[in-house]
């Protein structure tokens, strides 16, 4: 799996969302993102986008990481099979949500009520 930032939840566990931004490579900004959401009672996952030359990933390689990213969160204790959802970058969005069944996009609002958006 590439490598990322996890941000427990602060409730200890909750829903997952997956960050994506193909920007990303060992940024603060994505961190705070996650931090920011973990504090609203996520668990919260943002993966790298880059390979081990930091040239960015393909579209196929792309999924890859975002279906690692999904299992992985899906199973981790803190999620421990709730919904796990996508945020972020609109084609990476477009893509997870084309290929991985039951991923659904995060709304936009508070932590109550969050959930599934076309």
């Amino acid at each position: 799996m590439a490598r990322g930032y996890l941000a427990r939840s602060v409730a200890g566990d909750g829903e997952g969302v997956v960050v994506v931004d193909p920007t990303w490579y060992a940024g603060t900004e994505h961190h705070r993102r996650c931090d920011e959401l973990a504090a609203q009672g996520f668990t919260t996952l943002a993966v790298e986008f880059r390979d081990e030359r930091g040239e960015p990933l393909g579209g196929e390689q792309a999924l890859v990481v975002l279906r690692e990213a999904v299992d992985y969160l899906g199973f981790h204790p803190s999620v421990g099979g709730r919904a796990v959802y996508v945020e972020g970058d609109a084609r990476l969005v477009d893509l997870a949500l084309a290929a991985i069944p039951g991923l659904a996009r995060l709304a936009p609002g508070p932590a109550s009520g969050r959930g599934r958006s076309g």
